[in-house]
């Protein structure tokens, strides 16, 4: 089912913590957790289903931020972003040996949270999805990460894990992704979305429909049924569907 974006929080100030989780709870994120030391917040984070870390540089402790991004890195596979007020070089130098995914400097605006969560997600999926060639698709809608895809609503991203889509619809522009008795509406081809999925599960029975075929409860000549939707199935895209069905066996 459609599931929101789960943000962990790294950071010592009690008023910019909340300012942070306000901007982005209002914006539809989840926040899974905080903490205030970077011991305690790496294993928070190990314990926790996290998407992307808010990471401030300087905490209260023997480590610092840049520890807590070095970890991530060497046990994890999520983005992180750093925050933090100081921006000399000495300060840079270290970070960036960590790759981070983002950069947010204090003063700032409650838009500069939402674009920088929303660029560290994109740069993060466009590193590790390899197997995904990614041609046409705009980034700012769509992409894919470990075993979900984010699709832009509004200023925030959705997570909807791949294993729950039942089917996807062509409407002109736009694709309707249906997840049991929702609809997630996304601007781009049908076409750009089969790339971010698995073709072991995901198939193309007609031009304006793609169906998880683990989801099929019935079909026929020219139909298959999941729930009470009936989906057309095109003659040329017969063949794909019955091969998929003998890879599955």
């Amino acid at each position: 089912m459609k599931e929101k974006v789960k943000v962990y929080i790294v950071e010592d100030r009690a008023i910019t913590r909340m300012t942070i989780v306000d901007v982005l709870v209002k914006a539809g994120y989840e926040i899974v957790g905080s903490s205030v030391k970077a011991k305690t917040a790496w294993e928070n984070i190990c314990k926790h289903e996290v998407d992307l870390v808010i990471l401030d540089i300087n905490l209260v402790g023997d480590e610092d931020g840049i520890w807590v991004a070095k970890k991530i890195r060497q046990n994890l596979n999520i983005p992180f972003i750093f925050l933090t007020a100081y921006g000399d070089s000495k300060t840079l130098g270290r970070v960036m040996e960590t790759n981070p995914n983002g950069y947010l400097m204090k003063p700032f605006k409650n838009a500069d949270i939402l674009s920088s969560v929303a660029i560290a997600l994109q740069n993060f999926a466009s590193g590790t999805r390899a197997e995904v060639e990614k041609k046409n698709a705009d980034p700012g809608n769509i992409m894919a990460m470990k075993d979900c895809i984010f699709v832009k609503d509004d200023y925030a991203f959705v997570k909807i894990k791949i294993d729950d889509i039942r089917y996807l619809k062509s409407d002109n522009n736009y694709v309707e992704i249906f997840v049991k008795d929702k609809m997630k509406l996304v601007r781009c081809k049908l076409s750009e979305v089969i790339e971010f999925l698995p073709s072991s599960k995901f198939v193309q029975v007609h031009r304006s429909h793609v169906v998880n075929v683990e989801k099929i409860e019935k079909f026929g000549s020219g139909f298959v049924i999941m729930g009470e939707d009936r989906l057309p199935v095109s003659t040329s895209h017969k063949d794909k569907l019955l091969a998929m069905f003998t890879m599955l066996k």
